[in-house]
């Protein structure tokens, strides 16, 4: 997973950090979630669904993205320790979801052996 939050709901509440924004804007996240993907974002967790997964994972995040805080893919870390197919890469110098010969041979080589 490339920048991934681990939780919607907490990451509205970063994102959003002008006086009532993350009511409004967070309200209408909300709506539009149930309206077009009949999902509340409150139960948009991948941080909570981690603990029950085996699965091989890998988690790229950059320090310096500008969208998705750096802290949400440490919080993913975190929740995966138990996880021993679960893989972390953490680097600097790219912006959200950019990419790079070493971020695509890291990409390569993971699923050559997890698959």
């Amino acid at each position: 997973s490339d920048s991934s939050y681990a939780d919607l709901r907490q990451m509205t509440k970063q994102l959003y950090v002008i006086p009532f924004a993350e009511v409004i804007l967070g309200l209408f996240i909300r709506l539009w979630g149930y309206a077009i993907f009949h999902v509340d974002i409150h139960d948009v967790s991948p941080r909570e669904a981690a603990d029950t997964l085996r699965a091989p994972v890998l988690i790229i995040h950059s320090r310096d993205d500008q969208v998705i805080p750096f802290d949400q893919a440490l919080q993913l870390e975190e929740a995966l320790q138990e996880n021993a197919r679960a893989e972390f890469w953490f680097y600097e110098g790219l912006p959200h979801v950019a990419s790079s010969p070493e971020y695509e041979e890291r990409v390569r080589d993971f699923f050559a052996l997890s698959l």
